[in-house]
């Protein structure tokens, strides 16, 4: 016995119609979110990316920077040495000592420059 679907009552047919279009509406919205979140996934990857890179350029040139004010303020000192006790004996790239003081404690401590 073959079991057609025109054969089925009205009440079934119906029934099943809708089931199968209740599944099929499912299964889309599955494959949809899926595909949405993929694309998401994908575009916060390509932000996250250039955040990065854009974060990598800051610092760089923030580091330039310092690196800049370093060297302005050691050419500043150099002049200060050489103004308060005229040439000084140490030629640049030799060690410098000196005492430093702590000036919350007043601990001293020899101290070794790069000069």
């Amino acid at each position: 016995m073959k079991w057609r679907f025109k054969d089925l009552k009205i009440g079934v047919r119906i029934a099943l119609l809708t089931s199968a279009s209740i599944v099929l509406m499912i299964v889309s919205g599955v494959v949809m979110y899926q595909m949405q979140h993929n694309n998401i996934m994908e575009d916060v990857e390509d932000f996250m990316t250039d955040e990065v890179a854009n974060l990598k350029e800051l610092i760089n040139m923030q580091i330039t920077e310092r690196e800049i004010r370093v060297e302005t303020g050691l050419d500043i000192a150099w002049e200060m040495f050489k103004g308060y006790k005229g040439e000084p004996n140490q030629k640049r790239g030799e060690k410098l000592q000196v005492e430093a003081v702590n000036q919350v404690t007043g601990e001293t401590e020899l101290v070794t420059l790069d000069v």
